[in-house]
């Protein structure tokens, strides 16, 4: 599958993501990696080009099995970089304690601003990244652990808006040992595994972290990364729109469609119609309106919580995901 700037417009067209005058745009492919990366070659795609062949690579929650992209948009280029847009279940396991606060976000559109990750002054290794700080829609499965393996209950995941915080950052992996060659090297940092409870990350560590054993190199994508984006932003900005996807969404073809899945951060009539609906329909428990704001087209925060409020109450309970719209304009036609 070839990933090139024309495919990406036309996703943002046919989600209704409105990118404006972004020049640089970042992006995340869930469940698919370069075919060079899968080769051990990071350096074949880390720079921009027209386009490049993925492939297919199924979750296992443990090791990087996603793409993350920067678009030139403005060039029509784009260059590619292997990481995880899910949370490590080995990080979990070792850090209980984020059990309470890990999250899969939601396919969609976010904003991404320059910070420092962690953002606690006395946390471990903290570096140059980029920040979600505003809210987001999430995902939180049911969680098991037994005989020290932990399991999602990926069927019974829980949706919410809140202030995921899912940066993107370093996956603090760097492979340790003597290697035949690059590519070998690159292979041992692509299949170890990660550091995240959520958040989206790209294979490597930051420059000032890497151990007097490795030198920085073609298996640091997360330095190759950062150098490209600070050569490619000539107007510096600050902040980044940031585009989630599944593999299937390039997969799809252009004829006998199924209707495209509502996702956060779109815009349009579509999410005008489920305001005005839900701004006719009164809430029970709060005795007023599911919605209450303004009716601007916009599949954010407030529109995407009431929502969900609206789907708990009237069809499937919590396992029900607000990007599915077809049962709820079904079931809600007499009130258009």
């Amino acid at each position: 599958m070839k990933i090139d700037s024309s495919t990406l417009s036309a996703l943002c067209d046919e989600f209704c993501y409105v990118t404006g005058e972004d020049k640089i745009i970042i992006f995340g492919v869930r469940g698919s990696l370069p075919l060079d990366a899968q080769k051990g070659d990071f350096d074949a795609t880390s720079g921009f080009r027209e386009g490049y062949e993925t492939g297919y690579m199924k979750l296992n929650y443990t090791t990087s099995r996603c793409t993350v992209g920067l678009w030139d948009k403005e060039n029509h280029k784009i260059a590619l970089f292997p990481g995880s847009t899910v949370p490590s279940k080995q990080y979990l396991l070792r850090n209980k304690a984020a059990l309470k606060t890990f999250n899969i976000l939601s396919p969609g559109k976010y904003e991404l601003k320059k910070g420092i990750h962690p953002r606690e002054k006395d946390a471990y290794q903290r570096h140059e990244a980029l920040l979600m700080d505003d809210y987001g829609l999430i995902s939180i499965p049911e969680v098991s652990i037994a005989g020290g393996r932990l399991k999602f209950g990926l069927k019974q995941a829980q949706n919410k808006v809140m202030l995921a915080g899912d940066n993107l950052h370093a996956s603090r992996t760097e492979p340790r040992g003597i290697f035949q060659d690059e590519n070998q090297k690159c292979l041992a940092a692509l299949n170890m595994h990660f550091s995240s409870s959520g958040c989206i990350t790209i294979v490597g560590q930051p420059k000032e972290y890497v151990s007097s054993q490795q030198s920085d190199g073609p298996w640091n994508s997360w330095m190759r990364f950062q150098e490209l984006l600070k050569k490619a932003n000539v107007s510096k900005a600050d902040k980044f729109s940031f585009l989630l996807f599944n593999y299937a969404d390039f997969r799809r073809g252009r004829k006998n469609r199924d209707p495209l899945p509502i996702r956060y951060g779109a815009s349009g009539n579509d999410v005008r119609k489920i305001q005005r609906i839900l701004t006719t329909v009164s809430n029970i428990k709060k005795s007023s309106a599911y919605y209450s704001g303004p009716e601007n087209g916009l599949f954010t925060e407030e529109t995407v919580v009431s929502l969900l409020a609206f789907q708990e109450d009237f069809f499937t309970g919590k396992g029900n995901h607000p990007s599915d719209l077809s049962g709820f304009f079904r079931n809600t036609r007499h009130f258009m």
